[in-house]
């Protein structure tokens, strides 16, 4: 998951953690990628930013080859998306821009999760 896109994804929830945990246990989350500090329902998970993530990769001795976010574009507005999805080919095209925006380096920490592909150097 990436940290920055979850933020800003589930917002709502977010404040509504930080208003059971305070404060800190937020920052802490935004901070670390850790959310036990904040869980109540039981949903533990570590995120990440894309610049952690991508170091991961290198201290594991891998290249990554791709990278995209997931998600960026059609997050925001789910009314919006579904109006898209009524017509078939504005469907296809709105896919297609999508796919295009979740690639480009200023969007990959702003989807929900980070998705890449990565090679063995050894």
């Amino acid at each position: 998951m990436s940290t920055l896109g979850a933020w800003r994804a589930l917002l709502g929830p977010v404040l509504d953690d930080a208003d059971r945990g305070g404060d800190d246990a937020m920052e802490r989350a935004l901070r670390t990628g850790d959310l036990r500090p904040t869980q109540t329902s039981g949903h533990v998970a570590q995120m990440y930013r894309w610049s952690e993530l991508r170091a991961l990769v290198e201290q594991c001795d891998a290249e990554v080859v791709a990278a995209s976010a997931s998600n960026w574009a059609s997050l925001g507005d789910p009314a919006a998306v579904e109006r898209v999805t009524t017509d078939p080919q504005r469907w296809k095209v709105f896919l297609e821009q999508e796919i295009t925006a979740c690639r480009e380096p200023g969007a990959l920490d702003g989807g929900t999760h980070l998705l890449f592909a990565a090679v063995h150097r050894g």
